[in-house]
């Protein structure tokens, strides 16, 4: 398999580890990322997904309209229609396929999250989907009961696995439960040279080698399509994104109808 270029060699890390110690953190922790996040969402999940809901129940909230419009814009770029079936990787609340399915119509969601807090409350609040508890470096087909779906997605997620090689590994079993000529799509992705510049990081985000989605599918012999973020969601372009990269790349794969 394609041997990744580590991101705790680049300057930008040097920078970091010594003016922060973010990588120094990230090294300390390793693979105990994962269960620290697991833990965290485990006892704030509830509290969390009862606030979100509290505050995108009002009128007027920034932040749903935000994401309502992104909604949009991938719905409509994925080409989602009434019936599909969508999966959610880190899928919290629900509170993305909520909107899908405002959006669509009757859609058949489903998704999986390490916090059992976050899915024990989207089962109660959204019956209209399947919700599995999963950490996403054990995805296989038995997680969410060998099935396929049309639509793959995952925002600001995979960020938090411990490295390059686990972010691939996730992204290429996620495309294993795609359907023939199902898609996916992986938003938030921070490179190297949108990265380059940038003097804060949330929590140690994975920042990826160039071309990180294009050598990781290339391994199984899939095309991918980057789009710059700013672009994509021209909203977001004029945002402060103190956590973010200078830009994000929004990732976009096809299954063949043949696979």
């Amino acid at each position: 398999s394609q041997n990744y270029p580590s991101s705790e060699s680049t300057p930008l890390s040097r920078v970091l580890l010594s003016k922060y110690g973010v990588w120094e953190w990230r090294r300390n922790v390793g693979r105990d990322l994962v269960n620290f996040t697991k833990v965290v969402y485990n006892a704030i999940g509830k509290h969390e997904c009862e606030s979100q809901s509290h505050s995108y129940s009002m009128l007027n909230n920034e932040n749903h309209y935000i994401r309502k419009q992104i909604a949009s814009v991938i719905s409509t770029r994925l080409k989602f229609k009434i019936g599909d079936s969508v999966l959610e990787l880190g899928t919290g609340c629900g509170a993305w396929l909520l909107d899908f399915i405002e959006i669509i119509g009757e859609l058949e969601v489903a998704g999986i999250d390490i916090s059992s807090s976050c899915v024990e409350w989207a089962k109660i609040h959204h019956p209209y989907g399947e919700f599995f508890v999963e950490n996403l470096m054990n995805l296989t087909n038995d997680v969410v009961r060998n099935r396929k779906f049309d639509h793959i997605f995952t925002w600001g997620v995979l960020n938090f696995l411990p490295t390059p090689e686990d972010v691939c590994r996730v992204a290429q079993r996620a495309y294993d439960l795609l359907k023939p000529g199902g898609n996916m799509w992986i938003g938030i992705n921070e490179e190297m040279t949108n990265c380059k510049d940038k003097n804060d990081l949330f929590w140690g985000w994975i920042i990826l080698p160039d071309q990180f989605w294009t050598l990781c599918f290339n391994e199984i012999g899939v095309a991918v399509e980057y789009q710059l973020e700013s672009q994509l969601f021209p909203l977001l372009a004029n945002l402060e994104k103190p956590m973010y990269c200078r830009d994000t790349d929004s990732v976009f794969i096809v299954k063949s109808p043949q696979n």
